[in-house]
């Protein structure tokens, strides 16, 4: 996303995103709410987006279930229903983290509620999305918001006793908040493109093209992680596991090192945090590795 976000002129080229930044929640250290974020650096340009006042934007990724079919009644409204159904079963998975549960601090022994650390990061001048991705990478309502300017199909309402859930959902799904970012890439791209593909490559013409591709990679690099380390975790393992294709590393190659974000070298993650299929899956990064090609 880097790319994309600072040719939309949300942060400047040399800008970096943070993976699960320490410090923002004051009140449990052991809290890293933001799994990728990024702070908004005013860019001195006529192609800026309107300022925003916010010091930090970032997403909490989580991995619903898989979505339950839905009952069609009328073929003429398949499409419709279907992905209502989708969008409905995301938000599920993105009001759990507005409406996560208590936290306890492992050095004091003591328990944050939830809406308690929502406020912390509110104070901290943040705003937190929930980027929720179906097992087939269908993404939430709030991460389209954020892409490509999305609007769901039902706004979310929570309880009186959680005023911070609120407060961090209408921030999250508004402006001034980033949304729409790959649109503004593009409009910006295509009045000050200075080559012919944003990618550097005929198959990634645009910035909405380009940031789609590395998604795309890094998720399906984090999915294979995820169910190798499920067949791991009950004593599985595949019969026979197909070659990468050249330039590309495969999954087997990942050691856990690798798969924590402890190789400094690399750059460009897309991060995955949930629990999924009942199992209690690790931060898996999709990484490009500009040594080894893309992994």
């Amino acid at each position: 996303m880097q790319p994309a976000l600072a040719t939309a002129g949300y942060i400047r080229p040399t800008s970096k995103l943070d993976v699960e930044r320490p410090g923002i929640v004051t009140c449990n250290p052991d809290v890293r709410p933001l799994d990728i974020s990024f702070d908004i650096v005013p860019v001195d340009s006529s192609n800026a987006p309107p300022p925003c006042p916010y010091d930090t934007v970032g997403g909490d990724l989580t991995i619903s279930s898989p979505i339950p079919p839905s009952p069609i009644h009328d073929p003429s409204s398949a499409k419709l229903v279907v992905t209502a159904a989708a969008e409905k079963h995301l938000q599920n998975y993105e009001r759990r983290k507005f409406r996560r549960g208590p936290e306890k601090d492992s050095s004091t022994g003591l328990e944050v509620s939830g809406d308690s650390v929502l406020g912390e990061i509110l104070q901290a001048n943040a705003v937190m999305m929930p980027w929720a991705i179906c097992p087939h990478g269908g993404f939430g309502p709030i991460l389209k918001n954020f892409l490509f300017h999305h609007d769901p199909f039902i706004h979310q309402v929570f309880d009186h006793s959680r005023p911070n859930a609120t407060i961090m959902y209408s921030k999250a799904t508004s402006h001034p908040t980033p949304v729409g970012i790959l649109q503004t890439a593009n409009a910006v791209w295509s009045r000050t493109a200075d080559r012919r593909f944003f990618g550097h490559s005929y198959t990634a013409p645009t910035p909405i093209e380009h940031t789609l591709q590395q998604l795309g990679l890094g998720l399906t690099k984090a999915f294979a992680l995820h169910h190798k380390l499920a067949l791991r975790k009950q004593g599985a393992r595949p019969s026979h596991v197909p070659p990468a294709p050249p330039g590309f590393s495969s999954v087997d190659d990942v050691d856990s090192d690798t798969a924590w974000g402890a190789t400094s070298s690399l750059s460009n993650p897309v991060i995955l945090d949930h629990k999924w299929s009942g199992y209690s899956m690790i931060h898996c990064v999709g990484w490009i590795n500009p040594t080894r090609g893309r992994n």
